[in-house]
């Protein structure tokens, strides 16, 4: 409930806007499963690192923000297309065209996911903060988690966890999610040469606004999002 796009996101959309640029289906998973990997892995796990700032273990809510919350401070929320996000992404996808195996797959997967939790995690800090996190702050959310407005998480307001999951969710806010999608299309290099022809933002719009509209369990989505890559 801390930190990340779902799997239908991080992973599924990200292969999918990859080989819409033409990188082979071998670069795609690897980018897409280390996207994933950053909220599986322990050092990255954003629950982990939540409970760590909650107990107030030193450099946990640093952490956080670098990977879930980027450029999030004491008193201030990230932002949409946050700068230092923004272009780590960018200089972990840039390459020359036709090169796709050159690139550092780990890297450009993990900067992939910061970045596109810029959209997700919109106005949220990984620091314990009331007036940024709470109740009331965003409103378009809708919590659905129970019992998240109570007990020790009320008094320890990190992230999103008074918000649930409702954040990581991408229906809760097609609107942003989609936007994610189309400044990470742009973000990616074409690779003509590579593994097929590029495809237009106009070819594969469609598809992705079924995907971001489906609601239901992380599993449900991402079970119907194969349908989309496949």
């Amino acid at each position: 409930m801390l930190g990340e796009y779902d799997a239908d996101f991080h992973f599924f959309v990200i292969y999918y806007l990859l080989r819409a640029k033409a990188f082979c289906p071998g670069v795609a998973y690897q980018i897409a499963y280390y996207s994933e990997n950053v909220d599986d892995t322990p050092s990255t796990d954003p629950m982990r690192l939540g409970m760590a700032v909650i107990t107030g273990q030193a450099g946990a809510a640093a952490t956080l923000a670098q990977y879930h919350f980027s450029g999030s401070t004491p008193t201030s929320g990230t932002y949409l297309n946050e700068p230092t996000a923004h272009a780590r992404a960018a200089n972990a996808l840039r390459l020359p065209m036709g090169s796709d195996d050159m690139i550092d797959t780990m890297f450009a997967g993990s900067a992939l996911h910061t970045f596109a939790d810029t959209f997700a995690h919109n106005g949220f800090t990984a620091y314990k903060n009331l007036g940024l996190n709470g109740p009331g702050t965003h409103n378009l959310l809708k919590p659905n988690a129970a019992g998240v407005f109570v007990g020790a998480i009320t008094l320890s307001p990190v992230g999103h966890l008074m918000y649930g999951h409702a954040p990581d969710q991408p229906f809760q806010l097609q609107g942003t999610a989609l936007n994610a999608a189309k400044s990470i299309y742009d973000l990616i290099p074409d690779q003509v040469g590579c593994c097929g022809p590029v495809l237009p933002w106009s070819a594969i719009v469609g598809d992705l606004s079924k995907q971001l509209s489906t609601e239901g369990s992380e599993l449900f989505r991402s079970w119907e999002a194969q349908d989309m890559i496949n």
